[in-house]
C-alpha cells in the first residue's frame, strides 16, 4: 500500500506561514502535526537549522515572511549544572529570535507565542491554598541561582532560567512596544504521547520516563515540582488558539496550561487500576496518597483531583485530557510479540520492553480572557 498523500484530501492552503523553533522537540513537533487548519505536510514543510540560537541575528532569515512564530526551543535538561547550559542559554535564544521578529520578520507579522513554565509563578513560600496567577512570579529561584552560581541544584537552576527566559520577553515587549502580539504559554508538567517515537522508552524525556519506569515496575519517585501535570496535545492546542484567538485577547497574556493533579502515586495507582493484570509488576507505594481520588460513574474509573490545601495555579481549562487518558494515550495495551503475556513480566529494563503509542485529537481549545 502506498503512503503517499493525495493531494485532494489535503486542506487548502490558507496562506499562513508558521515559524516554530526547537522543531524536533515534544511540544513544537506536536504543535506541526496537530490536525486543523495549520495541519503540516512533508511537501509543506522547510527546515532550517540554526546552530547557536544564542547568536544575535541566528533568526534573521527564519523569520522573514511568517505570520506567527512558536518559540519552543529551551534547554529543558534538568540534569544540567550550571549557569552557561542553562540559563545564558534560554535568555540568549530568547532575545535573539525577539531582536530578528522585531527587525527582520515585516509587517504581516501577527503574533509571537513562547513556550514558558507554570514554574515561573510558582512560590515556595506560599501559604497553604494560595491561588497563583498571571501576576504571580517565582523570584526564589533566579534570586537563589543569581546567589549560589554553579552550585545551584539543577532543578532550581531550570526553574531560574525559565523565570529569566520570560521576564526577557515581557522587558522586551514594554521596551520595544513591537507591533505584533506577544504572548506565553505556561504549562505544568507535560506527559502524553509524543510525535517522536524513539526506538525504546530509556530514550523518553524525562517527564514521559517518569510514566515508563512506573508500568514496568520501577520505584515510584517523588514528584517533579508541585505534580501538576497537562497533556502534551492540549499545549500544543493553546498555543495555536492563542495565535487565532486574535492580539484583542491573546497580546499581553499569560496563559497556564493545567490539567491537575498528576504525581507519579497517582500515575501508579491509574495504570495499576487500567491494568489489572500488571498489578504485581506496577509498584504500590501510598495508594492514594498526596492526591484525592474522584470516582466516575462506571465504578472503576476514576480521576485525581486537588486537595484543598494544595497550591493551586489559575487557568486550568475544563476541555484538557485528564490523567488518566493521557498515561492510557501513553502506555497502551498493544506490546511487541515476545512480551504478548504481561501478566508474567517481572521489572524489566528500559530498553527490553516494546510499546506502542497512541494518537488522540480533540476539538480544539477555546481562550477566555481573564482581566
Amino acid at each position: 500500500m502506498s503512503n503517499s498523500v493525495n493531494p485532494s484530501s489535503l486542506p487548502p492552503n490558507n496562506g499562513k506561514t508558521l515559524l516554530i523553533t526547537g522543531l524536533s522537540g515534544y511540544i513544537a513537533s506536536t504543535i506541526a502535526l496537530l490536525e486543523g487548519p495549520y495541519q503540516l505536510y512533508a511537501s509543506r514543510i522547510s527546515v532550517l537549522e540554526v546552530p547557536d540560537m544564542t547568536i544575535q541575528g541566528a533568526f534573521d532569515s527564519a523569520v522573514q515572511g511568517v505570520h506567527a512564530i512558536f518559540h519552543t526551543a529551551s534547554p529543558v535538561n534538568i540534569s544540567n549544572n550550571s549557569w552557561a547550559t542553562t540559563i545564558a542559554p534560554a535568555i540568549g535564544g530568547t532575545n535573539s529570535l525577539l531582536n530578528s521578529a522585531f527587525t527582520h520578520a515585516g509587517p504581516q507579522l501577527e503574533a509571537l507565542i513562547v513556550t514558558s513554565s507554570a514554574t515561573t509563578a510558582s512560590n515556595p513560600s506560599a501559604p497553604p491554598g494560595a491561588i497563583l496567577d498571571e501576576a504571580s512570579w517565582n523570584i526564589v529561584a533566579l534570586a537563589t541561582a543569581n546567589e549560589q552560581g554553579d552550585s545551584t541544584p539543577p532543578m532550581v537552576l531550570y526553574r531560574a532560567s525559565k523565570v529569566a527566559a520570560e521576564r526577557a520577553v515581557w522587558e522586551f515587549r514594554d521596551q520595544r512596544k513591537p507591533p505584533f502580539a506577544i504572548t506565553t504559554i505556561c504549562p505544568t508538567y507535560v506527559i502524553g504521547p509524543p510525535i517522536h517515537l524513539p526506538h525504546s522508552p530509556s530514550h523518553l524525556n524525562q517527564t514521559l520516563a517518569t510514566v515508563a519506569k512506573i508500568f514496568l515496575g520501577y520505584e515510584i519517585e517523588a514528584a517533579i515540582g508541585s505534580g501538576q501535570f497537562v497533556d502534551v496535545r492540549d499545549v500544543a492546542r493553546l498555543h495555536i488558539a492563542a495565535y487565532e484567538a486574535g492580539p484583542a485577547i491573546s497580546d499581553g497574556q499569560r496563559f497556564f496550561a493545567i490539567a491537575g493533579k498528576g504525581s507519579p502515586q497517582a500515575m501508579a495507582d491509574l495504570l495499576r487500576d487500567m491494568y489489572p493484570e500488571r498489578a504485581a509488576i506496577i509498584p504500590t507505594g501510598e495508594p492514594g496518597h498526596d492526591y484525592v481520588r474522584v470516582e466516575m460513574k462506571d465504578g472503576r474509573s476514576w480521576e485525581v483531583a486537588y486537595k484543598e490545601e494544595q497550591e493551586q495555579l489559575e487557568g486550568s481549562h475544563s476541555n484538557s485530557r485528564p490523567l488518566l487518558r493521557t498515561s492510557r494515550d501513553l502506555v497502551t495495551r498493544k506490546y511487541g510479540a515476545h512480551k504478548r503475556n504481561t501478566s508474567e513480566q517481572s521489572e524489566q529494563s528500559l530498553d527490553s520492553f516494546s510499546w506502542q503509542y497512541n494518537f488522540v485529537t480533540q476539538d480544539t481549545l477555546g481562550i477566555t480572557r481573564r482581566d
